[in-house]
């Protein structure tokens, strides 16, 4: 997004002519506009890339990518319609509808206001193609909400997208152990230094951990 300090602009312009690797959106680059920078992301996957899946993460994740990548391309069953993370509880679906966060809350057509449909935590998940490509379409008309996850499953549901809930998404970083490592794929909240332990465990688990049970589902 757009930034005001003038340092940090000239160096996100370098940055982006220099390697091609940044989307830089009209918007305000806040954690209010969070919404708007993940739909831009959607955009350009599903417009120049023409991915068979989309993965949607924190910049505090780790990612199996030992695991993960091979899963979708060898055991994966549901290559379409595919919205896959940890799922919210209900409890943790309520809206909370506040004078100074009007925002948050549903539009009033909606049959049920006060929750959130099912949907998965920002920290991780992934999209099918299709399924991003009805998402995108379903914001015609669909307004958007500052909580970029619980706009997303709002989005599924008018597009008739099914969530689906998978423990390979760890919300918590509580050490696991190097075996996890042969089913989890993205943790979240790892310091740069558990990136690299993480990295490590999951080299480990590929050798160390042959017995112990490796990811054949999502469940």
């Amino acid at each position: 997004g757009q930034v005001a300090e003038a340092a940090v602009a000239l160096g996100v312009q370098r940055e982006q002519q220099e390697f091609g690797d940044m989307l830089v959106g009209s918007y305000q680059d806040t954690y209010h506009n969070l919404t708007l920078k993940v739909m831009h992301g959607l955009k350009w996957a599903c417009e120049q890339c023409w991915p068979r899946y989309i993965l949607k993460m924190d910049e505090d994740c780790f990612v199996n990518t030992n695991c993960l990548p091979a899963f979708l391309a060898e055991l994966n069953t549901v290559s379409m319609g595919l919205y896959v993370g940890s799922l919210f509880s209900r409890k943790k679906r309520q809206v909370i509808c506040e004078p100074s966060a009007s925002g948050t809350c549903r539009p009033s057509r909606d049959s049920r206001p006060d929750e959130y449909p099912p949907y998965p935590s920002g920290i991780g998940y992934i999209l099918s193609l299709d399924a991003a490509e009805k998402i995108l379409e379903a914001t015609q008309h669909v307004h958007p909400i500052p909580v970029e996850d619980a706009y997303i499953g709002i989005l599924a549901e008018e597009a008739g997208v099914q969530a689906r809930m998978s423990a390979c998404f760890a919300k918590h970083n509580v050490r696991w152990h190097v075996c996890n490592y042969r089913y989890l794929m993205v943790i979240h909240h790892l310091s740069p230094h558990e990136q690299e332990a993480a990295q490590q465990s999951m080299l480990q688990a590929h050798s160390a951990c042959r017995h112990s049970l490796e990811l054949t589902c999502w469940k």
